[in-house]
């Protein structure tokens, strides 16, 4: 028995965050990668790390819970990325933040005492949002 997640399906692992997410994952020799495009159950996975565009549809990620929590995977990481959402005064102030603490309780819902979610408060990603084309009106190229 080990002490780590080893099955983790990633959603968005070609993406902006989603490939270094992998990368490091593949790294520690721990862990099998499924990379995920469908919103088809993730069967035989421990985990689901969903690594979506900011703007996707609240549906898609609604969608691939449904599915995680039908194939009984265990734990989930929401498309949370992002400073302390539990922060309500934050939430409140940064529209873009509105959906997360949503997405969290969607999961508890959806998921009840099977699924649990972790989510991961990154605090502003500056340097990596400077390098994505047309973040904040800044053209680097």
């Amino acid at each position: 028995m080990s002490n780590y997640l080893k099955n983790i399906a990633v959603v968005g692992a070609g993406g902006n965050s989603g490939r270094f997410m992998v990368e490091a994952l593949l790294k520690t020799g721990k862990h099998t990668i499924t990379a995920r495009t469908a919103l088809t159950a993730p069967q035989r996975q421990d985990a689901l790390v969903i690594t979506l565009g900011g703007m996707a549809p609240k549906e898609t990620q609604t969608a691939l819970v449904e599915a995680a929590v039908e194939a009984g995977v265990g734990w989930i990481l929401p498309n949370e990325w992002s400073p302390d959402t539990a922060n309500e005064e934050l939430v409140k102030d940064v529209v873009v933040f509105g959906s997360k603490p949503a997405a969290r309780e969607e999961i508890r819902r959806i998921g009840g005492e099977g699924t649990r979610y972790i989510a991961v408060s990154t605090g502003f990603w500056y340097e990596w949002s400077l390098a994505i084309p047309g973040a904040f009106g800044f053209d680097l190229g």
